[in-house]
C-alpha cells in the first residue's frame, strides 16, 4: 500500500506516494491552484517519467512547470521525460518558451523530452512555430 507524504519544497507543496520508498506519483502545483487553475503530477511509465501539467501554461504558472519538470528529472538518469500536454488547452510564447527551457535542460542532463496528447490548439501553435520538429511528439506517453 502507497505511503502518503506531504514534503515542502522552495515555493510549492508536492503530494508523493511511495512504493518500497520509491516515488510512484509526485503531485504539485497545489499551492497555486486557486489563482492559476495550474497542477501537475508526475508519474513513471516503463523507466520514463510523464510530467502531466494541467490548466494554461503561459507566464503565470510557467515557474510551476519548471518545479514540475525537476521533479519528473529526478525520477531517472538520465532523464527520460515525457511531456504529457492533453490537459492543456491554451500555450503562450512564455508557454512555448518554457517548453524549449524544459527540452534544453533535459538534454543538458544527457536526457531526451518528448510531447505528447497535444490538443488541437497547441498542436497548431507547435507547427506555426515550427517547434513540432524540435519536440519529436509521440501520440500517448505509453509510445514513448
Amino acid at each position: 500500500m502507497p505511503i502518503l507524504s506531504w514534503e515542502r519544497v522552495t515555493t510549492f507543496i508536492a503530494l508523493c506516494k511511495y512504493k518500497d520508498g520509491e516515488p510512484l506519483e509526485r503531485r504539485g502545483g497545489m499551492a497555486n491552484a486557486q489563482c492559476t487553475g495550474f497542477t501537475w503530477i508526475v508519474t513513471q511509465r516503463d523507466g520514463v517519467a510523464v510530467l502531466s501539467p494541467e490548466g494554461d501554461l503561459d507566464l503565470a504558472t510557467m515557474e510551476e512547470f519548471r518545479n514540475g519538470l525537476a521533479q519528473a528529472m529526478k525520477c531517472h538518469r538520465p532523464p527520460l521525460v515525457v511531456v504529457d500536454l492533453q490537459g492543456v488547452g491554451f500555450c503562450d510564447s512564455s508557454g512555448l518558451n518554457t517548453l524549449i527551457w524544459a527540452a534544453n535542460t533535459v538534454e543538458a542532463a544527457g536526457g531526451r523530452l518528448q510531447l505528447s496528447g497535444a490538443g488541437p490548439r497547441v498542436t497548431r501553435l507547435l507547427r506555426l512555430t515550427g517547434l513540432d520538429r524540435r519536440f519529436s511528439p509521440c501520440d500517448t506517453p505509453a509510445a514513448s
